[in-house]
């Protein structure tokens, strides 16, 4: 689970960075606030998931490894996760507290973050399906499928934002009609 989330974490946090006006250090405290919070609900919610682990441990790893693994892990991810639909949920075109020290290391950009957000996320989504069919089948048709399908989801998403987000051609206008008196009674000017 460790390498789940050194994987899909940084982006994820450097798309919230991007997207949030009040830069990384906001962020940083609202995924460290997020993960306090998942490390007491995940047992709850995802009993199942760590369940299975303690059934079926992957190899090389005890019960009690896989389960707190899992547990740790799974807290990261989904408070990461959390931040950053948070951020794009919150997102302002006319930021009212940008604060330039917050984005030294990494610049406010919207855009770019929610690209960068949105194909972590599609990629997330895409791993953890083929992730569960891992076990059934070969380790390269898995990953080849996570790949291909998060690839298309993110283009899929990406169309679409763009196609929603496009600004609309205003509708051809004619020229009004020459109104001078010329033209209603010829001979006849101002």
């Amino acid at each position: 689970m460790i390498w789940v989330v050194l994987i899909f974490g940084p982006p994820l946090i450097v798309a919230s960075t991007m997207l949030s006006p009040q830069g990384f250090a906001f962020t940083m405290n609202a995924v460290v606030g997020y993960a306090g919070i998942m490390l007491l609900l995940l047992p709850i919610g995802a009993w199942p998931l760590l369940l299975i682990q303690a059934v079926a441990p992957p190899r090389g790893q005890s019960r009690l490894q896989a389960i707190i693994s899992t547990w740790l892990g799974g807290a990261a991810l989904v408070s990461a996760v959390m931040n950053l639909l948070a951020t794009m949920l919150e997102y302002s075109p006319h930021p009212l507290h940008l604060d330039p020290t917050g984005h030294e290391l990494i610049a406010y950009n919207p855009r770019a973050g929610f690209m960068l957000g949105a194909f972590g996320l599609c990629m997330l989504l895409s791993t953890g399906c083929w992730g569960v069919l891992a076990r059934v089948l070969p380790g390269s048709i898995a990953l080849r499928g996570a790949v291909v399908t998060g690839l298309l989801l993110f283009g899929a998403v990406a169309g679409l934002g763009y196609v929603l987000s496009s600004p609309q051609a205003p509708a051809p206008t004619r020229s009004p009609p020459n109104l001078s008196l010329e033209h209603i009674r010829p001979g006849l000017s101002r």
